[in-house]
Order: structure tokens, then sequence, then C-alpha cells
């Protein structure tokens, strides 16, 4: 009712107890405040067992029209987990329909993303004796209506997932109910993410969608959030784009609809992991242990749980390999048709390998067209640098796995059968005592002689 005065008065507000202190200083009347807010708690409770330790936070405050609008400027907060400044202003009915319209711009030098969303395993709560089928539950995608947003909000330095990410920036976009964050990105070490995520909850059925420019993560990572064999050492490059409709996460799921990429260069791969994917013909090569891996590059589309592969590409000095095939995204069952090509003796030989099995236990054998005849290629090659030549497969399976994105590209020549194996010897000591066995294998296939 003060805001109601003709003349302003002043106004001077102490609170102090357990959870901390609050002050609020300054002038209140004419259907206008302007104060000075100053806060602070040791420990300052958040919901889902999060807290704000140590928190201090200031910030200038004008409230005009009746409390319809209100201006924070100079928002200055600080505490163990996020130390950030800011300007943020709300019209309680600027927004479509009279709903209140948020806008401004905040930035943050440090956020502890990991502490701020609480503990990791947080207490169980008590069986609800009608709870609902897992992901049947409806997600409230009506409260996008209920506000409009345009704030923009940067990061310095952020703990997200236990790594540590710097330049982060966000943009977030909400008017009738449609929900954008562009762009979406940071950076970290050894990793990067650039892309955008949108939600348009106007009308009775969501659509969620979101567009990944560019993910980069280590491969380790990569395999083994995903329950993957570890075999692939390096950084990959993921892009693609994702959308589905639906009230509930099971919809979501239902309706998704994919496509994504996955590209490395310069990296290494576990000989025994590649031997085991292509068959008998190509482990006297591949050996047991790491062997460079000159670029990879994975294109694929998902629905319904299975992911179709319509590239795939890779090159090491001793097995370049393309192929096609389906992978399913939660049994991880391959029904793959993979063309390898294996470099020895001064030969480079292929043969159509089919691999059923899983990611972890592959079952790869020759693969027979349908005459029941095999499809073997052969390149021949030699010391003086005459014959026929192995052609680079990278620039075209990078440029698939990477849809026209630009990356990193592969250093040195694609590999040559030149008829030296001493160098393949001296590089994969363990692959030596296979040599033998996989030339006289490729003889006995006729390849050699």
């Amino acid at each position: 009712m003060l805001t109601h005065l003709s003349d302003s008065l002043p106004l001077s507000v102490d609170l102090s107890g357990g959870a901390g202190s609050l002050r609020v200083a300054g002038m209140l009347g004419g259907a206008r405040a302007v104060v000075n807010v100053t806060a602070s708690s040791g420990h300052l409770a958040l919901p889902n067992g999060a807290a704000l330790d140590h928190l201090e936070a200031t910030t200038h405050l004008v409230s005009d029209g009746n409390g319809a609008h209100f201006a924070l400027s100079e928002l200055n907060v600080h505490s163990t987990q996020l130390a950030l400044t800011g300007t943020l202003d709300l019209t309680v009915h600027g927004g479509h329909g009279g709903v209140p319209l948020l806008s401004g711009a905040v930035d943050a030098s440090w956020l502890d993303a990991d502490a701020l969303r609480g503990p990791a395993t947080p207490a169980k709560a008590a069986p609800v004796p009608t709870a609902q089928k897992p992901g049947t539950e409806r997600i409230a995608f009506e409260r996008l209506r209920d506000i409009d947003m345009d704030v923009r909000v940067s990061v310095a330095q952020m703990e997200l997932a236990s790594d540590v990410y710097r330049q982060a920036l966000m943009h977030v976009a909400l008017r009738e109910g449609r929900l954008g964050i562009d762009p979406l990105q940071a950076t970290g070490t050894g990793r990067r993410i650039s892309g955008r995520l949108s939600v348009d909850a106007s009308g009775d059925v969501p659509v969620v969608s979101g567009t990944i420019a560019t993910l980069v993560l280590p491969a380790t990572w990569i395999e083994q959030h995903a329950g993957m064999p570890v075999a692939v050492q390096g950084a990959f490059q993921l892009v693609g784009e994702a959308s589905a409709r639906g009230n509930t996460a099971a919809e979501l799921r239902a309706s998704m609809d994919w496509h994504m990429g996955a590209s490395l260069v310069n990296g290494t791969i576990d000989g025994a992991a590649l031997g085991s994917l292509v068959g008998q013909a190509a482990r006297g090569v591949t050996g047991s242990g790491a062997i460079p891996l000159r670029c990879f590059g994975l294109h694929m589309t998902m629905a319904k749980g299975q992911a179709n592969v319509d590239t795939l590409g890779l090159q090491t000095p001793v097995l370049s390999m393309t192929g096609q095939g389906s992978v399913g995204l939660a049994s991880y069952a391959l029904d793959m048709r993979l063309v390898p090509l294996v470099m020895i003796g001064g030969t480079g030989a292929s043969v159509p390998v089919r691999v059923g099995g899983t990611l972890s236990a592959p079952r790869p054998r020759m693969d027979a067209g349908a005459d029941g005849r095999y499809a073997i290629g052969l390149l021949l090659g030699g010391t003086s640098g005459k014959g026929t030549t192995v052609p680079d497969l990278c620039p075209a399976t990078l440029k698939a796995a990477r849809e026209g994105q630009a990356g990193p590209e592969p250093t040195g020549a694609a590999p040559q059968p030149t008829g030296n194996v001493g160098s393949l010897v001296r590089d994969n000591p363990k692959a030596a005592q296979k040599i033998d066995r996989a030339k006289s294998l490729l003889k006995g296939l006729g390849l050699i002689h």
C-alpha cells in the first residue's frame, strides 16, 4: 500500500536469522519503489538437496506501475558454487496474452553445475501405490506457455559432469510456448559443444528437436558411458539432428527420428578389436596392440531402436575398410556388410565380410554373392612404387560423417602396398609372428603367390 503514496518515503528493513541476513533500503511511494538489496547466507538450501555456500548478493531494484514492472540492475551474486553479474527485467503482463515477460543478460565467471544439480544419488521417495510405468508420466510442457523470455547467459568457466568447460554461451528465447536455445556452446579440454535446442509446446502435441553442429568428446568417454568396449583412442567429432513428438518420455522415445555422424582422425585403434570385427583374413596383420588410425567415419539414421549405417570407413597403415549395415541401439546387435582391404607382402587383398553378433562379441564371416562366389579384390604394389594404388577413402568418409561440417584432417598420405613388411613388424611387434600365417591364408585363397 505504500506505493500508492503521493510522496516517497524512506524504507529500511533488516532481517537476520539462522538462514542468513537480508537488508532492503531505499524509497517507496508514487507507485514506484527504488531500493538496494543486500543478502548473505553461510548455507542456503536449494531444491533437490543442492545449496549455495558462503553466499553474498547485492542488487539495485526499481519497481514501477504499482508492481507491474521490476528491473534488477547491478546484480552481483557470489558463492562457492557460482559467481555472476547481470541485469534482469520483468514485466508482469508484458508477454503474449498478458503472461509475464522476463528479459536480460547474466554473465557468470564461475558455475559449478554439478553442485547445483544436487547429490548424484538423492534419497528415495516413498513408493506411490498408483505409480505409473516409468516414462508414462505426462511432462509439464504446458508451463512453457505461462511465461515469455529473452535471456542471454554466458559462463567463463563451468564444471559439468566433472569436466571443466569455458566460454559457455546460451541464448534462451521463449514466446507463446515455443522455446529456442540458440546458440548452445561451450569449450573444454579435448572437447567442444555447439548446437541448438527447440521445444514447440504451442499445440496439443509438443515437438522437441535438437541439432548438434559440433560435439567433440574423447572416444573413451563415449565408450564408457555407452557401455561399449574401449577400442579407440582420440577425439570424436559428432554432428546430427533429432526430433520427437509426444507428451511423455515414452512417446518421445517411440517417435524419435534422428541422424548422426561420428568422425575421428589421427587416433589409435586396438588391433585385436579390429581383427575380431573383420575376421581371420585380417587378424594376422592387426595384431593385439594399438594401431595408428588415420581416419574413421560413421554416418547413420536412427529410428525405432535401430541405427541404419549408410557410411562406414576407416584407414590404418595395414587395413582400410568401408561398409554399411545396422546396429541395435539397445542390444548392440550387428548386421554389417564390410569390405576390408588388407595390405601385406606387396599385395592389397579385399574380401567382403558379413558381421553378426554384437559390438562386444562380433561374428564375422566371408560374405558370398548371390551366385555363391566371393568378390575378391586384389591390388599389387612394389618397392619401386609402381602398381595399383590404394584410393584415399578419408575425404569422402569424413565429409559424410560430418554432414559437410568442417573438422581436422588426417596427417600423412594414404598407405600403399609396398612389399616391405619390415616397418609393419617394427611398428607392431606382436603382429610379426602372425604375418606368415596371414600370408599363408591369402595364398590359400589364391590372392598372392
